[in-house]
C-alpha cells in the first residue's frame, strides 16, 4: 500500500469509538480483539484494516466512502457487508444483512466479510460466556444455524484463505460451550 493502512485505520477506529463502549468495555478494546483473533488466521492488511473499523458505519458518522476514499475501495466493501442494516428487530436485521452478503458478486470480498463477521461474532459470543451474559448466549445460540449458513459459510468459499478453516471449528466448540452454559445455568 502507499501508505500504512493499518496505522491509519486503527488511529481512526480509536478516534471514532472514543468514549463508546461495547458490552460494557470501551469499544476500541472490542475492536482490539477483533483485529487480534484476525491475526490468528490471517495478515491481509485491507481485512485488517476492515477489522478496525467494523463498527464504525453502525456506531459513528462515519460513511462508507469515507473508507474507500482514506483506506481503500476493498476495505470499505467489506466493512458495509459486515454492518447490520437499520431495521426494527434482530431477525430482519440479520435476514437483510445475510441478504447482502449473498448478493456480493465478488467471492473474494464475500469470502473476506464472511471471516470478518464471524471473526466479531467470535469476541461477541466469547464475551456473552465470560460474562454469563445468558440472554446474549440464547440469542447467539437460537441464531447459530443461519449464521453458520449464510456467514460463516462464505469464509470457507474456494476463494478463502488457508488457515482460516480454524476460526469454523472455533465456532463450532464455541456453540457447545455456550449450549453447555446455558444448559448449565437452567439447571
Amino acid at each position: 500500500m502507499l501508505r500504512d493502512i493499518l496505522t491509519a485505520s486503527q488511529n481512526w477506529a480509536s478516534a471514532a469509538h472514543y468514549g463508546k463502549t461495547h458490552n460494557g468495555h470501551p469499544t476500541f478494546e472490542h475492536l482490539t480483539e477483533v483485529v487480534t483473533k484476525i491475526y490468528e488466521f490471517d495478515n491481509d492488511e485491507e481485512v485488517i484494516a476492515a477489522g478496525w473499523l467494523h463498527d464504525t458505519l453502525k456506531y459513528t458518522d462515519t460513511q462508507s466512502w469515507e473508507i474507500s476514499k482514506t483506506l481503500s475501495r476493498r476495505a470499505a466493501r467489506i466493512v458495509e457487508l459486515v454492518t447490520d442494516p437499520p431495521g426494527y428487530n434482530r431477525l430482519d436485521i440479520k435476514a437483510e444483512l445475510y441478504k447482502n452478503l449473498w448478493n456480493e458478486s465478488n467471492a473474494f470480498i464475500r469470502a473476506d466479510a464472511g471471516f470478518l463477521k464471524s471473526v466479531d461474532r467470535f469476541c461477541n459470543q466469547r464475551n456473552a460466556i465470560a460474562t454469563l451474559n445468558t440472554e446474549k448466549i440464547a440469542t447467539y445460540i437460537a441464531e447459530f444455524p443461519d449464521f453458520i449458513r449464510f456467514v460463516a459459510n462464505q469464509m470457507m468459499h474456494p476463494t478463502y484463505r488457508p488457515g482460516r478453516h480454524r476460526l469454523w471449528t472455533q465456532l463450532f466448540q464455541q456453540y457447545q460451550e455456550m449450549v453447555r452454559t446455558l444448559d448449565g445455568d437452567l439447571r
